[in-house]
């Protein structure tokens, strides 16, 4: 059996190993990982990531869906049809 990793307390790293163990943070993690997430939320970072994200799975299912047309066609069919049969589709 591999040995269990170190903690380097005090760091939002040091909290997610306590969490991945199943132990309770201890204080010194528990606070490092609020000042974290304060800084997070404010820095307006996920909000960018999040449309950043948004916008790179578009364009990709985009381009996907022009390379493989007859596949997808197929596939949105099948989808719709199993939707209508569930009665979940809108008429």
């Amino acid at each position: 059996m591999v040995g269990k990793r170190p903690i380097n307390h005090g760091t939002p790293g040091g909290y997610t190993t306590h969490q991945q163990r199943g132990e309770q943070p201890c204080p010194p993690c528990v606070e490092a990982k609020k000042v974290y997430d304060k800084t997070y939320r404010t820095s307006g970072r996920p909000q960018q990531l999040h449309r950043a994200r948004a916008t790179a799975q578009g364009r990709a299912r985009a381009r996907l869906v022009q390379a493989h047309k007859p596949e997808y066609d197929r596939y949105y069919e099948e989808e719709k049809a199993f939707l209508k049969e569930r009665g979940e589709w809108p008429e």
